[in-house]
Formats: C-alpha cells, structure tokens, sequence
C-alpha cells in the first residue's frame, strides 16, 4: 500500500509542478485616457526651415499643428547627444511667446 501511495504522490506533485509551470499569468493593463494623448501622434503640417536644414546643429523652423502657428529654435552638439529646444507659439498678434523650452 505505501508502495502505491509513493507513486500516487509522485504523480500529484509532479502534475502539480507541470500545470504551474504552463500556467498563465493574468495581467490587467493601466487605464489610459485617451484625451492626453503623445504629443508625438499629432500630425504637423507645413513644416518650413527659417534656418539651417534637417540634420544641422542649429535650426530654426516653424509648423502648424492643431490649428496653432509654433516656430521652433534648436542648438545641438557636434554629436548631438544634447538638444537644446525652445518652442514658440504665435499670439493673436501675431508674435511668438515661448511655451516650452
């Protein structure tokens, strides 16, 4: 009887070490509002270089994006490793107002 009831166990445990290798874990993703979205997903238009071209290490550039006028100052280093950014958004006179830097 103790015979059977070794290998009656062994098959328990050895069962039970199978399923929990293939179970699956349940993970509940974060809630995200959809209304702050990237930055990065908003289409840019009419993208125009005041100053310098892509790949340069001073630009100076202006966009539209919804509906806004922004004109952009960007200084990098020889590797451009660090970018230094100020972005400009254009008042209802017509002038540009720094937002971000």
């Amino acid at each position: 009887m103790s015979k059977n009831f070794k290998r009656l166990n062994s098959a328990i445990l050895t069962m039970v070490m199978i399923l929990t290798l293939f179970s699956a874990t349940v993970v509940q993703a974060a809630n995200i509002d959809i209304s702050s979205q990237n930055e990065s997903m908003v289409a840019r238009t009419n993208l125009t270089f005041l100053e310098g071209i892509s790949g340069d290490n001073h630009l100076v550039y202006t966009y539209q994006e919804n509906g806004q006028q922004y004109k952009v100052i960007e200084n990098a280093d020889s590797d451009f490793m660090n970018v230094y950014s100020t972005i400009y958004v254009m008042d209802s006179d017509g002038s540009y107002v720094e937002t971000k830097s």
